[in-house]
């Protein structure tokens, strides 16, 4: 399955859900990001979600919010930072975090993050891999 504007994506299985507080993404495992109620229409038909690596949000730790990730390997290439991470769950999948983080060497293999990313920096996906108008 080919996915339609996913060049320099990070792919990841989503599942849409819609509550009281608005929309929610919800990946198996990892933990959910929230959305707000105008990507409700959507929802239903999310089966994956993108992110280009310099739009993923990391902070170290454990949160309630977000996706929880453990560092698998960091890449410093001048004033930016390539992170390697692995999403918790049980498909367990690697993601890249693109980061202008101070002090890389401060990020050890294996320390937990929680990764967040800003609503319309989203790219979500169908079942067969077509980009969702929102």
């Amino acid at each position: 399955m080919g996915f339609v504007g996913a060049t320099h994506l990070d792919i990841v299985p989503a599942v849409g859900a819609v509550d009281d507080a608005g929309a929610m993404l919800q990946v198996p495992g990892a933990g959910g990001l929230a959305l707000s109620r105008d990507r409700v229409r959507a929802m239903r038909d999310v089966a994956w979600l993108g992110v280009r690596p310099e739009h993923w949000l990391m902070t170290p730790g454990a949160g309630a919010d977000g996706l929880h990730a453990r560092i698998e390997r960091v890449d410093v290439s001048g004033d930016w930072t390539l992170v390697h991470c692995r999403l918790h769950g049980a498909d367990s999948v690697a993601v890249t975090v693109s980061t202008a983080w101070p002090g890389a060497e401060a990020l050890p293999r294996g320390l937990r993050v929680r990764l967040e990313v800003r609503p319309w920096d989203l790219v979500l996906f169908d079942a067969e891999g077509r980009a969702l108008a929102l």
